[in-house]
């Protein structure tokens, strides 16, 4: 359980620092508004993601569907 804990601080620091001094091509960042129950641990770590566009968001949630079922509309307020 510790091992999965630190490899999560890890992957969420990394993200931050990718988030942070990533420029995408694709547009400005997006801002989560979730409408479905988060951690704060979640919360921060999608934040980062879509902090690099909404591209990356795609390619994370892609990624991560048969684990979580996170959908766009779950995440991002749909104007």
């Amino acid at each position: 359980m510790t091992k999965l804990r630190s490899r999560m601080a890890w992957t969420l620091a990394f993200g931050c620092v990718v988030g942070a001094t990533a420029t995408t091509a694709a547009g400005q960042a997006i801002r989560i508004e979730p409408r479905i129950q988060l951690s704060q641990t979640e919360r921060v770590r999608i934040q980062a993601v879509a902090d690099q566009g909404p591209d990356a968001l795609r390619r994370f949630l892609w990624r991560t569907r048969m684990i979580y079922g996170w959908t766009w509309r779950d995440l991002v307020a749909v104007e």
